[in-house]
């Protein structure tokens, strides 16, 4: 028994076949020499079959919508960061050369929180405070400065170990407060996608096993509520954050495809490769074995959750109020 099989997760042979299913399907769409999870999802798919990747197709002309909204500091550009991070880190060897170097330049240049310096003649309009942004900037800022110490990153000069230890110390709060209050996007069949995105990034990539298991508990949280909450693989319940999309259909939801990977309780096919490739392709965490088995169970059960930080909404207007629970109006936490 290995030490991750004690530790209660769910079966190798079962997992790889999960992984294997999503990655055929994903794999059977052509190559889209645009998109890191194209590509990332046919490299995986040549390797069990036994062949070398080759992803030269692939090249910076391809990744220019990408470059030029990273540029511009758009919003989401911290979902695009973390998908060339995994990228680059699981692949650079089968990547073209120029297109390796681009998306090197672009992980160096990045903003990775809203402290640092903006360029003249750029108006960012990243949004750097909800916590599935928190974790993803964090993850990245992190995972980036692990990967390049020594070198300056050129959007505010400080070297990568510099901007670790910047990363380390928030992502420690971001953990104690979903600790304490849990999420506020509360079993969001949108948002839970994105804070996979970055805790996946860290459990698969930090160095500093603590954090990469604190990563993975995580994870093993919003596993256990996703499969407590599903019914035939949609994410039957209320939502802190979503939107029309993902509520008139199950497939259309974010979540579907992560859930269907996970625990396979739908006989309804992928619909789209998205964001379960960077589950797929996951080498070092699993999901809990509790999560496979309360998703398949049909027990009715009553399921308690805490769903951010509690306010009292007949509280007399007060502008001296303190901050609750010990926080701050002020600065970053304030915000």
């Amino acid at each position: 028994v290995t030490p991750a099989e004690s530790a209660g997760l769910v079966d190798t042979e079962y997992w790889d076949e999960r992984q294997g299913d999503y990655l055929e399907f994903a794999a059977s769409e052509p190559l889209d020499p645009g998109s890191p999870l194209s590509l990332l999802a046919h490299a995986a798919a040549d390797r069990r079959a036994g062949d070398d990747p080759d992803l030269s197709a692939a090249t910076a002309e391809d990744f220019e919508p990408i470059f030029t909204k990273l540029e511009a500091f758009e919003d989401t550009g911290d979902f695009d960061v973390n998908r060339l991070i995994t990228l680059l880190l699981r692949e650079e060897e089968n990547l073209d050369e120029g297109l390796a170097e681009e998306i090197r330049d672009h992980i160096l240049g990045f903003k990775y929180w809203w402290t640092e310096p903006t360029p003249a003649g750029v108006v960012d309009s990243q949004y750097y405070w909800t916590e599935n942004h928190q974790i993803i900037f964090l993850a990245n800022e992190y995972v980036a400065g692990q990967t390049y110490p020594d070198i300056a990153f050129t959007n505010d000069g400080r070297t990568g170990a510099q901007h670790r230890a910047h990363a380390a110390e928030r992502l420690e709060t971001w953990f104690d407060w979903r600790a304490r209050f849990g999420f506020s996007e509360w079993l969001s069949n949108v948002y839970w996608t994105e804070d996979m995105k970055g805790l996946l990034l860290l459990a698969e990539f930090a160095d500093d096993p603590q954090l990469a298991r604190r990563a993975s508990m995580l994870l093993d949280v919003l596993f256990v509520e996703l499969a407590g909450h599903l019914q035939n693989g949609a994410f039957g319940a209320t939502h802190g954050r979503s939107y029309q999309k993902d509520k008139l259909n199950g497939r259309d939801e974010d979540t579907f495809s992560i859930a269907k990977l996970a625990f396979d309780e739908t006989p309804v096919a992928y619909d789209k490769a998205d964001t379960a490739t960077l589950l797929a392709v996951a080498e070092r965490y699993r999901p809990p074995e509790v999560a496979r088995r309360i998703a398949a169970s049909d027990a009715t059960a009553v399921f308690r959750t805490r769903a951010g930080i509690p306010l009292d909404p007949h509280a007399p207007i007060d502008p001296d109020v303190e901050a609750p629970y010990g926080l701050s109006f002020e600065g970053e936490e304030g915000l």
